[in-house]
């Protein structure tokens, strides 16, 4: 069995620290600059069923400190239905260059402002739509911090499924030009 030089242990003990000190990691930071500011909001607030679809858009605001290079601000957008037994992934908004803009009102604020959709089903509603938030290293294979998730609206408006055609403003004009006309003083026997 071969002796390491004594010259090879300050490298070894340097790797081995430097891989287990969580503190040297951005993310910790990343995550918790981020989500101390951020503001996510969905349009409409109530989400409702368009035809067969459930369509939103999300705008999120997050502060520009939290820009770290290697390491990315991730909101995973979710839809939680049946008591908690399902969810469907959603999208996600990516804090990475090229994806955001800056705040015309705030300069300090990064806004990304998205549409997304997903297929309805009666069995969705009630439900919840959530954001979930991590920090990412950006390299293949990088770490990830998991954040609290938020929740962005509950539940799914179907009115617009349970209009019926022939009511309505222009049944009623159709129906109005079918009837006979009657001035006043006038009786009409049947």
């Amino acid at each position: 069995m071969r002796m390491l030089s004594l010259r090879a242990w300050p490298v070894i003990a340097g790797v081995l620290l430097a891989g287990g000190l969580p503190a040297c990691s951005p993310l910790p930071k990343v995550l918790r600059q981020a989500q101390a500011g951020q503001t996510i909001t969905v349009q409409p607030a109530v989400l409702e069923s368009n035809g067969e679809n459930v369509r939103f858009e999300v705008t999120a605001r997050v502060p520009a400190a939290h820009l770290r290079k290697g390491a990315a601000y991730n909101l995973g957008l979710s839809y939680r239905y049946q008591n908690g037994l399902r969810e469907d992934t959603i999208g996600r908004l990516t804090f990475i260059s090229g994806e955001y803009v800056y705040d015309e009102e705030q300069k300090d604020m990064l806004v990304i402002r998205r549409q997304f959709s997903f297929p309805y089903s009666p069995q969705k509603s009630p439900g919840e739509l959530l954001a979930n938030p991590d920090a990412r290293l950006t390299r293949p294979g990088g770490k990830r911090l998991k954040g609290r998730e938020v929740l962005l609206a509950r539940g799914i408006v179907t009115t617009s499924r349970c209009a019926t055609p022939g009511y309505g403003p222009a049944a009623a004009t159709r129906n109005r030009e079918q009837r006979p006309e009657r001035h006043p003083g006038t009786a009409v026997l049947l």
